[in-house]
Parts: structure tokens; sequence; C-alpha cells
């Protein structure tokens, strides 16, 4: 007999179960209702919209169904909390008593920007830890319940590890207004596409302006060649320490971005606390050092405005960032890593100025840029990593505030 498919109405029952009441939208690949389930308490169905007749029709299964096998233990994401077959394919989640946060009244005050935005940060810690990437994050995926908590939603496009097989070749995948350059280039993609459109979420909220305008050719143009203006040049009060966290989590190549959503969270709280994130360091001496310093309280040496930097993930979580100071000085075991004795007291030399060069030091595990050792004098750039013994760095560049 043939499968019984038709969009659900009011009034249906489906799975015995879920008596549905009211339509709450309605998109290209699902339709979502509100529902009561046999306790009288109201959830969210979501049906997939998909002809059994379409060519790609198993494929849209495959990646409805493998949704419903997501489950991220954070409380900050919707996950489902049933599924099943009926008039069609269906998915069953908590509701949310709250609204998108695209509806909320933009541009809003630039502190309650950062709470938002960093509160979602953490929980993309949580999801690009259990091996996921979201790759629709835009406005319409946030819920903000009534306690100003915002909520991820609709992993329908996730890339899960290992399982990047379900998307159809050459297929754009994310939503225009807010997709990371590399999802269009068809690229792998990582976290940091992730970061990339939380970036443009931030500058929506703080400028009231969509990050991008026009038809899709010109967002897809938009996406590949773009950033958004400094949110201050277009709204006063914004601090200049905000334009560079947009400014970073925007950028168009992933390896200028932050390197993890932790990375993130330690920037706003550097921006809101007025202080150095935790862990900053001289990469000359290893004295604790803030970015708004000249000059470091170690070894004296001065910090140039632009100043370069390496980012290092610690292996309990977090980053621990290197402030570089100008000059020529060597670097090993004990400014980055005084138990590890697999680096090398004289582990890499640094030339830092308006340029920045690197030399491996002849260290017992040699220093590579990039899987290349730099037996010379060597030119680096920002994005490139910095790799020895168990260690990696990712090159940057800051302009503090004052």
């Amino acid at each position: 007999m043939a499968e019984q498919h038709r969009v659900a109405t009011i009034g249906d029952v489906l799975n015995t179960r879920y008596t549905v009441v009211d339509v709450i939208g309605q998109g290209g690949q699902a339709v979502v209702f509100a529902a009561t389930d046999p306790n009288n308490n109201t959830v969210v169905v979501k049906q997939l919209l998909s002809d059994p007749s379409d060519k790609d029709h198993a494929l849209q299964v495959a990646r409805f169904e493998r949704v419903a096998g997501i489950r991220i233990p954070h409380p900050q994401v919707v996950n489902p909390i049933d599924s099943f077959r009926d008039l069609g394919y269906f998915q069953v989640f908590d509701r949310i008593d709250g609204k998108e946060l695209g509806q909320l009244s933009t541009p809003i005050p630039w502190k309650e920007a950062i709470r938002l935005v960093r509160s979602i940060a953490g929980t993309l810690v949580s999801i690009h830890q259990h091996g996921v990437v979201h790759r629709d994050l835009k406005p319409s995926n946030i819920l903000v319940d009534q306690a100003g908590t915002p909520h991820l939603i609709d992993f329908g496009i996730a890339r899960v590890a290992g399982t990047d097989t379900l998307t159809p070749t050459n297929a754009v995948v994310g939503s225009l207004m807010h997709v990371a350059p590399e999802q269009l280039r068809g690229c792998g993609v990582d976290g940091r596409a992730d970061l990339c459109s939380l970036g443009l979420i931030l500058f929506e909220l703080l400028t009231g302006h969509p990050p991008r305008a026009g038809g899709d050719d010109a967002l897809k143009q938009q996406a590949m060649h773009e950033t958004p203006p400094p949110p201050s040049s277009l709204v006063t009060g914004i601090p200049s320490g905000l334009d560079e966290i947009v400014a970073r989590l925007c950028a168009l190549d992933p390896d200028d971005r932050y390197p993890d959503a932790r990375a993130v969270l330690d920037a706003i709280d550097h921006l809101s606390n007025g202080a150095a994130p935790s862990g900053t360091r001289c990469l000359a001496c290893g004295a604790r050092a803030a970015h708004s310093q000249t000059e470091c309280g170690g070894c004296q040496r001065l910090f140039p405005r632009d100043h370069f930097r390496l980012e290092r993930t610690k292996p309990r979580g977090g980053t621990r960032q290197y402030l570089i100071p100008e000059g020529s000085f060597v670097v090993g075991r004990e400014q980055f890593a005084p138990e590890d004795l697999l680096v090398s007291r004289k582990q890499f030399a640094i030339g830092s100025g308006r340029s920045l060069a690197i030399r491996d030091a002849h260290a017992r595990n040699p220093t590579r840029i990039d899987g290349v050792v730099p037996s010379t004098t060597t030119p680096a750039r920002c994005g490139q990593r910095i790799a020895c013994a168990n260690h990696e760095f990712v090159i940057t560049r800051h302009s503090p505030t004052h």
C-alpha cells in the first residue's frame, strides 16, 4: 500500500499523541505546528515538506531523521524530544515561551547585545565540542525566552563530524544574509563558520541594519568579498573594542577569526571588564600583560599599537594569548610551557616590529609554520599556525584601545 503523505492540518492527531492546534510558520523545507500532548502540554511539531516523488526525497528524509538523533546536553539547545512517521515525517520539541531574536526591536544597547551574544557563544562551545556545526545560525533560529535567555533551534542543516554526506553537491548551505563565505565556496567548514554568522548577528543587534542587502546574487557577492562596516560608524556610543570583535568574527578568512567560541567568550569578557583576557602574557618574558599596555612590566619591551600576538588553545579549555613586543628575542619553555620537557629552552626566535619574522632555534622538536620548519628567518603573517612539540599557536594582530 502506498505511503500516506499530506501536510497535517488543525485537528489532526499525530502518532495518536499530538493534537495539532495551530500553524506557527512554514518555510521551504518544513511546516511548524503548535500541538498538545496527552498531558495537555503545548509542544512544537515540525513536519518535513518533501514530495515522495522528488528525486532528492530520500536525501531530505535522511537529513531530517539524522537531526532527530542530535542531542546536545545544554539547556539552551532545543533538542528533539520525539520523532515519528505518520502523515509524513515529524519531530517534536519543547515549546520555548518567547520570541525570535529577529523580532527584537533593534538597535539594542551594546551591553545587552554582547550579553546575548556571549550567551549564544557559550552554547556554541558545547555544540562544537560535540562535533556539530550549526551552519544556519541566524536570528530566526534563536529564541529568546521571557528571562532573556537565547535558545538555539533548527539543526536541519547542521554538520555532524564524520557524517557530511547528506548535503547535495553544489548546494548552498545556510541563509545568504548570515552565511559564512566558506559555505558558499563549498569548502569544508568547522565551528568558525558559526562564529562568522554570530558576528553578523551581533552587527545587526548593534546597528539595527541587516549585515547584507539585495537579491541573492548581491548577497552572495557580499558574503564572499565584503565585511560589515564598524558598528560605531552607524551608532554612536559603541566602543571601538566591540568594533574589533565584530570585525574579527566576520573576517572573510576563517584563520583571521577567533579560533573557537571560547576565545569569543574571552574577548567579550575582556571588553566587559576592561582588562586583558585571563592568562594574557608577554611572549618575550612570560610576564602578565594587558592589551592596553604600551610597555611590558616585566622586560620593559614596548608593545606597538598594532602589535602581533599568538593565541594558544589550552588543554583544559579556553585560550592563552601572548602579546609580541618589539625587538628580537628567543622563546622557549620558560615563556609558555615551563613543565613541558619536550619544548626546548630555546625553541624559536622572533623578530617583531611592523612585520613579524620567525626562525627555528635548532630545537630538539623543531618549530613549524604551517607544517614547514623555518630554518632561516622567515616572514610570518596573521592566520598562520606555529607548532612546536604538543603546542599550537595562531598568529593574530590586535589594535588596543587607549
